[in-house]
C-alpha cells in the first residue's frame, strides 16, 4: 500500500510466527532530506503512542535492507474509505465512538494531535477493530503559559493536511490544538452517514468551498 511519499510493506517475522505492517519511504524520496525529516518525525510522534486499542502500534524505527523504517502493528482488514456509504447506521455509531475513544485517548492521555483524520487513515479490522494510524503529519500538543489545559497549542507552521478534512485554522497554518481533529471526525460522520463529503472538492467547487472556509478566517 502507498500514499503520497511513504509506502507501508506487509512483513512475516518467522520467529514470531507474526505478520507486522513497515512503513518506509518511496524509492524517490530516500535521497530527500526534507522527507527524512519527515519520517523520523513521524516516526517520534507515533512510537510515543502507546496503550490504546483504538490506535495501530508503533514497536521501533530502524534500518532495513539499507531504508530507514517504522514497525507497526499490522491490522488484517481494510481502511475505512472502502466501506464508507456500506454501513447501517448501528455499524456507523459504532465506528464513530471507536474514534472518538482513540482521539480522546491520544488529545487527553498522549497530548497529540492527529491532523490528518481521514477515512484513509483509518483501519477496520476483519474482526470489527477501529484503529487510527498514519501520523506522518501529528504533532505533540504543547501549553503555553498563558493558556488553559484546554487549549493546548501545536507550534505555527505552514497549512498541511488534506485538503476535505482541514479545518479553518489548518488552512491558516495558525497554531493549532485539539479542535482539528474533532472537525475532520466531523467530516468523517457526515460522509460515512450520507456516502459523500459535505463540500465538492473537484476544480469546480473549490470557489464555493474556499467561500465557505472564508467566513470562518
Amino acid at each position: 500500500m502507498s500514499g503520497g511519499m511513504g509506502i507501508v510493506f506487509v512483513v512475516f517475522d518467522e520467529s514470531l510466527d507474526r505478520h507486522f505492517a513497515l512503513k518506509t519511504l518511496k524509492d524517490e524520496f530516500l535521497t530527500s532530506q526534507a522527507r527524512m525529516q519527515g519520517l523520523l518525525r513521524e516516526c517520534a510522534v507515533t512510537l510515543n503512542v502507546k496503550g490504546s486499542d483504538k490506535i495501530v502500534q508503533a514497536y521501533f524505527a530502524r534500518e532495513f535492507e539499507g531504508r530507514p523504517g517504522l514497525l507497526m502493528e499490522y491490522v488484517d482488514g481494510s481502511s475505512l474509505r472502502l466501506i464508507v456509504g456500506k454501513l447501517d447506521e448501528r455499524r456507523v455509531i459504532e465506528i464513530a465512538l471507536r474514534i472518538c475513544h482513540g482521539m480522546i485517548y491520544l488529545h487527553n492521555f498522549m497530548l497529540i494531535a492527529h491532523l490528518d483524520l481521514k477515512p484513509e487513515n483509518i483501519l477496520v479490522g476483519s474482526s470489527g477493530t477501529v484503529k487510527i494510524t498514519d501520523f506522518g503529519i501529528g504533532d505533540f500538543l504543547r501549553s503555553q503559559a498563558f493558556l488553559t489545559s484546554r487549549n493546548l497549542l501545536v507550534p505555527d507552521r505552514n497549512a498541511m493536511g488534506t485538503c476535505a478534512y482541514m479545518s479553518p485554522e489548518q488552512w491558516t497554518g495558525s497554531g493549532i490544538g485539539k479542535a482539528p481533529d474533532v472537525y475532520s471526525f466531523g467530516i468523517i460522520l457526515f460522509e460515512l452517514l450520507t456516502g459523500h463529503e459535505p463540500i465538492d472538492w473537484r476544480p469546480s467547487g473549490y470557489v464555493a468551498a474556499f467561500g465557505f472556509f472564508n467566513g470562518f478566517m
